[in-house]
């Protein structure tokens, strides 16, 4: 074989072994998008032996995520500043307590069905922050967000 064609040859072979390790990495891109569209519920303490159950839906509107926080009591207040960018998911529950409006701030990984993360209760800065962790309902199983 003469050197042109070995150095063509050579050089084909490098560019299918980039486009293979290309292929591979879009196709793995892919797989890390996840969708936090569905009904996430988890459960929090509210004190010694009490345990409450919440609840967000979250679906797109108009390429935008929305949703609602559904308390204890079925009531559903909007989630506010609603974001989700790199797996990362935040958004803010204002509710009324006493009279005065409360907001807690919850931050999380989506990981497959999986968010696990920090909440935040209050507006100080300093205010203490929990493990926050919720998981997708299977769809089906509740009503559609």
């Amino acid at each position: 074989m003469s050197a042109v064609a070995l150095g063509a040859l050579r050089v084909l072979g490098a560019a299918f072994v980039l486009s293979l390790v290309l292929t591979a990495r879009c196709a793995d891109t892919k797989a890390d998008v996840v969708d936090p569209t569905g009904i996430w519920k988890w459960s929090y303490a509210v004190g010694p032996g009490s345990v409450l159950e919440a609840e967000i839906r979250l679906r797109r509107v108009d390429g935008r995520l929305v949703g609602v926080a559904v308390g204890p009591d079925q009531r559903e207040l909007p989630l506010e500043k609603v974001e989700f960018k790199d797996g990362q998911l935040r958004f803010e529950v204002t509710r009324l307590v006493v009279g005065k409006k409360f907001t807690t701030r919850y931050e999380g990984a989506v990981t497959g069905d999986q968010i696990k993360g920090k909440s935040r209760a209050g507006s100080a800065a300093s205010a203490p922050s929990r493990d926050w962790e919720a998981v997708r309902v299977p769809v089906g199983a509740g009503s559609v967000p």
